[in-house]
């Protein structure tokens, strides 16, 4: 049911075919929702005739799936996720990804629980001088609001690697290592702060 071609159809025979799997290497009936796998899940919403976010939300309880990643914030989804012990991972739009950066204020009004998720895939790209600032802003609402365990994050293109294959060579692009040392060496001069540009 991602955005990226699992059909909502597939998630129910995904987790399934690892129940089976559970059952077989002995684990025995109900293995899968002890806690033996840990699965997660990308929730997208484009498509049509999807199910609701109340239906989603609780297949999801029901086949034993603990973590999902939402692209963008969206109130129904949010609303249905109310008292259930689903972790999510909440995407912040890339195209509002500049505001969040210059504004501590918008940064708080695209704060949730479990992870947050800055962009997606703008690094490398124009848009990769936000991902910093956008990051810190959004750490700092989250710890205003003393959101414990909520985490920042962001995705990143494989095009960042100069060298792809064989793994055993992969090194990152040149223009990636430009940012990575500039990141470094102001965390050298002002451990644990992070208000500097990109």
């Amino acid at each position: 049911m991602g955005d990226h071609g699992t059909g909502f159809s597939s998630i129910a025979a995904y987790v399934q075919e690892v129940n089976i799997k559970a059952e077989m290497r002995g684990h025995g009936p109900g293995a899968l929702y002890a806690g033996t796998y840990h699965i997660s899940v990308n929730y997208g919403r484009n498509g049509n005739n999807l199910p609701s976010p109340k239906y989603v939300i609780s297949l999801y309880q029901r086949c034993g799936i603990e973590f999902f990643r939402l692209y963008e914030p969206n109130r129904k989804v949010l609303e249905a996720l109310q008292c259930s012990n689903l972790l999510l991972s909440l995407g912040v739009r890339n195209q509002d990804l500049k505001n969040v950066a210059r504004s501590q204020y918008a940064a708080n009004d695209n704060i949730s629980f479990g992870r947050t998720t800055l962009d997606s895939e703008v690094i490398p790209g124009p848009d990769a001088k936000y991902v910093y600032s956008a990051m810190n802003n959004m750490d700092k609402a989250i710890h205003a609001v003393c959101l414990v365990g909520t985490r920042v994050t962001t995705l990143v293109s494989t095009e960042i690697l100069a060298n792809s294959y064989p793994p055993s060579v992969r090194i990152f692009s040149s223009e990636c290592m430009k940012h990575f040392q500039r990141r470094m060496m102001l965390w050298d001069f002002c451990p644990g702060q992070m208000h500097h540009q990109w």
